[in-house]
């Protein structure tokens, strides 16, 4: 029993076709769980379709649809995802080279946009399987984990390297 008095049960047989099981840790299926969600999924692909519309916009040489990361505006730091925008638009345009020097994890980006933007556009029963197909995918390797670790990583590296922690001191 718990503290509140509502009784903890056998926690051994129960099991979520969601999560990947190591003994004793439980880890969700967070890109599967966010395709589940037909909503949100379709809110978040108008989302990315905007910002990189947004972002297009400023790069062509409209300024007022143009803005700086408000995490370099406000800290004069680099956040962890400047130059994402810059290097996904450079991949949508032919410009591989220049998509890895805005940001090495450009390509990654762009693929988790795809894929987000072709699960809010496809009919709800494949939808469901395309959910089902990422779930078993999440379930293989712990991908969002290691992206985020990558994400770190890059924007560690790129304060150390720029002298950006001058700034600071």
């Amino acid at each position: 029993m718990s503290r509140c008095g509502v009784a903890l049960r056998d926690t051994q047989a129960v099991t979520n076709p969601g999560t990947v099981s190591a003994p004793g840790v439980e880890r969700p299926s967070v890109l599967a769980e966010l395709l589940d969600d037909r909503r949100q999924v379709r809110v978040i692909a108008a989302a990315l379709v905007s910002y990189l519309g947004l972002g297009a916009a400023g790069a062509l040489g409209f300024a007022p649809l143009a803005w700086p990361c408000p995490v370099r505006w406000a800290l004069g730091l680099p956040c962890p995802g400047c130059g994402l925008t810059t290097g996904t638009l450079a991949l949508l345009g032919g410009h591989p080279a220049a998509a890895l020097a805005a940001h090495p994890l450009a390509p990654l980006a762009l693929a988790l946009g795809l894929l987000v933007v072709t699960a809010a556009l496809l009919p709800a029963p494949i939808a469901a399987r395309f959910a089902a197909g990422v779930r078993r995918l999440e379930g293989a390797a712990p991908f969002d984990m290691l992206a985020a670790i990558a994400l770190i990583a890059v924007w560690l590296t790129r304060l150390v390297s720029s002298h950006s922690l001058h700034a600071l001191f």
